[in-house]
């Protein structure tokens, strides 16, 4: 099954409006961050998975903290509120991307360039 890939192409704008990838490709982003991140679950955080937890997509997973989760379910909906606080400040797909790797809103990283490989 090919991918959703909605980083192909920008953003769509419409009245000046950052429009923000349908729940179905936001759906796909968050699995394939999972394949970045951790080969969809293989490598987690050990501070999540000695408790029982999970955090298959390194979010909150920076210096010295580390957010683990109960289960899919809450990750994803934790994932997709960051999603729609990023695109309610204004940034485009590829910049969300980006700054979930690196902290760095930029139009291009090698983490999106992973990304696309991904999708293609």
């Amino acid at each position: 099954m090919k991918a959703v890939a909605p980083v192909n192409s920008k953003v769509e704008e419409r009245e000046s409006q950052v429009v923000a990838p349908s729940t179905s490709e936001l759906d796909t982003i968050i699995d394939k961050i999972a394949v970045l991140e951790s080969s969809n679950g293989l490598h987690q955080p050990t501070q999540c998975t000695n408790k029982g937890m999970i955090n298959k997509w390194g979010y909150g997973v920076y210096g010295n903290n580390v957010m683990c989760f109960q289960n899919d379910e809450e990750a994803k909906e934790t994932i997709k509120g960051w999603f729609k606080k990023q695109k309610d400040s204004g940034l485009e797909i590829e910049e969300m991307l980006c700054k979930y790797n690196t902290g760095r809103p930029t139009m291009d990283c090698g983490y999106l360039q992973s990304y696309k490989r991904l999708i293609n």
